[in-house]
């Protein structure tokens, strides 16, 4: 009897379940294109006809919190994607809005500063963070600020005491603008009586781009290792997007994390990604800091049909601050790497430069840059396409400057392979006072670091402010750019995706230089790094992104932009 009695209750149950609404009815395409990524969808959220989804990598996980790596897919206009973004993962919103600037604002200072002297600094930088937020507002596109409205919503929506605003998620995506526009350009000893020493400089990003005969499957290969501070968050949120907007933007995958409204990496569906490392230099306007970086990226990307496109696009955003951008067009075989900072009409760069080296003669004057610069200046902008071949005339003032600083020009030090400091140790860069060549000399490969090459716009980051701040990075921001260089060359025609990814991947511990990291935080238990930002590799012809986050012992995940794109 009691067996017969439980049949009957288990029957029922399974009916009813069986007759409740599915879920996930309306998402099989999402869940079948999160299934080829490796996904598990695990959350799902509607607001009127658009869709959002939330995933989980089914073996990627973070090494100390176990938790699996995420991928969010949004469509709709910018408020729904916002709303939706909230009601999905307004928990992680929260930590990002409370948490994030502060955490890595102490990353801008030096480990030794004292406490007292800390939190001075702190309270002067967070006074241009709030001051900057509040004046570059109007400068935002309204897209992003409704979708910022859309994302308050979907926490509110979540948690009525949340204290996500529009305020501070402005701060998370333009804030770092903000401050870098006054940290690169004011001499804070003579205002503030802070010293160079005092302040530590987050500068370190690589990225390239090879294809046509640099490839062996003639496909187009774009890495980029993005280094920055993750102010205890980004290791353990960073993930994907994918966006998939109703308002005639173009649907882009970014890698982001939940708060973050501009991104990282970006790809589009016409193939064109983009990138953007920190350029330290005077070309700032604080007044008007604009639109760059992380936002920047997220413009240009839902716009650009090409790397041509997104560069005339660039023009014509006001901008404040000194970036380097990389552009890569999977479908024109096209790359470059803009240089740029504040949006001006007219330049005269040995202004931006040592005055004391100018007039010494050790430095070009405007009359040299007239007759040997080749590069096109745009509001502000220089662009380094592919194709482009180093005045070589630069070079004479070398010499000058190497001996000035006691360094030394050693043999082939300017060759296509040559190197600067023969290693990531050694110290042999006159600091930022020099002109290096392009490395590259085949039109299917293009590098970036964290400087310029353009000379014009090289004389722009050669203010003793600025060099002095940045002082102990010089020299690792041109081995960087040196030996990514020799990698490529020694690969040179046999790259495909495999390969492309262990190139971009080359500071990782377990690869040729293991201890290169050793003052990064290590895992509780020691045995792994935190990555510093994300390492990705954008296959551009077939459209398909890979995204190392979280630990160097993590997992890599992946998103196939075509796949999401489907219709139902």
């Amino acid at each position: 009897m009691h067996k017969s009695i439980t049949i009957l209750v288990l029957c029922l149950f399974f009916c009813l379940v069986l007759s409740a609404e599915n879920p996930y009815k309306g998402f099989e395409d999402i869940i079948a294109a999160l299934d080829k990524d490796g996904y598990n969808i695990v959350k799902v959220a509607k607001y009127k006809k658009s869709r959002g989804a939330l995933a989980y990598h089914r073996t990627a996980v973070n090494y100390e919190t176990k938790k699996p790596k995420q991928l969010f897919y949004l469509e709709g206009n910018a408020f729904e994607m916002g709303y939706l973004t909230g009601v999905l993962a307004h928990e992680d919103v929260e930590i990002t809005c409370s948490k994030f600037i502060d955490g890595v604002l102490t990353d801008f200072l030096n480990g030794d500063v004292g406490t007292g002297r800390r939190n001075f600094i702190l309270e002067i930088v967070k006074t241009w963070l709030k001051e900057g937020v509040k004046s570059v507002r109007p400068d935002v596109p309204q897209e992003y600020i409704d979708e910022m409205k859309g994302m308050v919503a979907g926490c509110k929506k979540m948690n009525l005491k949340t204290e996500v605003s529009v305020s501070k998620l402005l701060m998370v995506n333009v804030g770092f603008d903000c401050i870098l526009s006054r940290y690169y350009t004011l001499d804070f000893s003579n205002i503030y009586g802070i010293k160079p020493e005092e302040l530590n400089a987050p500068v370190m990003c690589n990225d390239f781009s090879v294809f046509g005969n640099a490839t062996v499957d003639k496909k187009h290969y774009f890495g980029r290792d993005f280094m920055f501070p993750t102010g205890g968050i980004m290791e353990y949120r960073l993930g994907m997007t994918v966006y998939n907007p109703t308002d005639g933007r173009l649907p882009m995958v970014a890698v982001n994390c939940p708060g973050m409204v501009g991104s990282v990496t970006t790809m589009n569906s016409r193939g064109v990604g983009m990138a953007v490392d920190n350029l330290p230099g005077n070309n700032c306007n604080p007044k008007r800091v604009g639109i760059n970086s992380i936002m920047m990226l997220r413009h240009v990307t839902h716009r650009a049909t090409s790397a041509r496109h997104a560069v005339d696009i660039m023009v014509d955003v006001p901008r404040g601050v000194s970036w380097l951008y990389f552009i890569a067009d999977g479908t024109n075989d096209e790359a470059v790497v803009v240089e740029g900072g504040a949006t001006m009409d007219k330049m005269d760069f040995p202004a931006f430069a040592n005055q004391d080296f100018m007039w010494l003669q050790m430095l070009p004057n405007s009359t040299f840059l007239n007759n040997h610069e080749n590069q096109q200046h745009r509001k502000g902008l220089t662009f380094r396409w592919n194709d482009y071949k180093y005045p070589q005339e630069f070079l004479k003032f070398n010499a000058d400057m190497f001996n000035y600083f006691e360094k030394r020009e050693h043999k082939n030090m300017w060759s296509t392979r040559g190197y600067v400091n023969k290693n990531y140790e050694e110290k042999n860069c006159p600091l930022y006072y020099f002109f290096p060549p392009q490395r590259e000399n085949k039109d299917d490969v293009l590098i970036m670091t964290n400087f310029s090459i353009v000379p014009s716009m090289r004389l722009c980051g050669m203010n003793p402010w600025t060099v002095n701040v940045y002082a102990k990075r010089y020299d690792d921001m041109q081995w960087r750019y040196d030996e990514l260089n020799v990698q490529i060359l020694d690969s040179y025609g046999k790259i495909d995706e495999k390969k492309a990814i262990e190139i971009i991947d080359y500071l990782a511990p377990y690869k040729k230089f293991p201890h290169y990291y050793d003052k990064i935080k290590s895992s509780p238990d020691g045995k792994t790094k935190i990555i510093k930002g994300a390492v990705s590799l954008c296959n551009m012809t077939d459209r398909v992104i890979h995204s190392h986050v979280g630990y160097y012992a993590d997992g890599w995940i992946k998103a196939t932009l075509d796949n999401y794109l489907s219709k139902k």
